[in-house]
């Protein structure tokens, strides 16, 4: 009876003190080249021109700031052939490392497939899925001990679209990850995404307009609207609103083609909205995507 009354006493106090413990939601960081960071969120679109692909991306401070760090790195083989003309398939990775400074570093690690298949001539439909992990680490100093650890993560997505217009949608972190680096619990918590562009042929430029809603559980949507044109099918330059939060401005060289291989390298300056903005520090942001097809 005394070992059993040991035992109840025990477990009631572990779970007490498990609820005792905070709980941090976590979601991605905030890109202002969202027309490259969205197939961080959605795998049905990191192949929709049917070409074997890479893009790398990087955001980073300057001054006070300069430690936090952001990168991904997204790639893609074909697994179609060429003159494939009813459904496309792809197998890719997926690498995100997030900095908030010298001590706290979050990893993400991905194995990619996505699948799409004609509806018409015009129209395709398409599906994805990231499979992988995600980590938090705390790096130990002279008056702290580290910390890490990781659990599984993932991502799904579903794709309509044509070569002017797309409409998609995910669901990411899907598995509500709970991880326990240090004293401290961390949640991957589930969120949606909705995202939409749509291109105009304007002669020898192009004009895109986009929008992005990230559908967060609790805390308010971030909302992208951005445009960009491109002229002569090479200069691009573009802005991005990160609705009351900060300004992007993109200027870069969209299609460098040497050949069957393509080149596209981004440069973007992010600012705050307004100087009430909580997203009041400045950022800047390099990108490289390669296509072979």
């Amino acid at each position: 009876m005394k070992v059993r009354f040991i035992y109840y006493f025990f477990i009631s106090n572990y779970f007490l003190c498990l609820k005792a413990l905070a709980q941090v939601n976590l979601y991605p960081v905030h890109f202002g080249q969202v027309m490259l960071a969205k197939q961080l969120l959605n795998p049905s679109i990191s192949n929709l021109e049917q070409a074997t692909n890479a893009s790398f991306g990087n955001q980073f401070y300057t001054g006070a700031f300069s430690k936090i760090d952001n990168l991904f790195f997204v790639g893609n083989i074909n697994l179609t052939k060429k003159d494939s003309a009813r459904s496309v398939s792809s197998l890719g990775i997926k690498f995100q490392d997030e900095k908030e400074g010298e001590f706290v570093e979050r990893p993400k690690y991905y194995v990619s497939y996505s699948f799409r298949t004609r509806i018409n001539e015009t129209y395709w439909l398409g599906l994805g899925m990231d499979l992988g992990r995600a980590g938090y680490t705390f790096k130990g100093t002279d008056v702290s001990t580290s910390g890490s650890a990781s659990n599984w993560d993932g991502n799904v997505g579903l794709v309509f679209h044509s070569s002017s217009f797309c409409l998609a949608g995910s669901a990411s972190q899907i598995f509500n990850s709970l991880i326990l680096p240090k004293n401290l619990y961390f949640r991957w918590k589930r969120f949606y995404s909705l995202y939409t562009d749509k291109t105009f042929s304007l002669g020898t430029s192009q004009l895109s307009v986009y929008a992005q809603n990230k559908f967060l559980p609790d805390q308010p949507d971030v909302l992208d609207i951005g445009t960009n044109i491109t002229l002569a099918n090479v200069f691009l330059v573009g802005t991005n609103a990160w609705v009351g939060r900060s300004l992007s401005f993109l200027v870069g060289l969209k299609n460098i083609s040497l050949d069957e291989h393509h080149f596209s390298l981004y440069m973007s300056y992010n600012m705050p909205a307004s100087s009430t903005a909580s997203a009041n520090i400045q950022s800047f942001e390099m990108s490289l995507s390669y296509q072979f097809r």
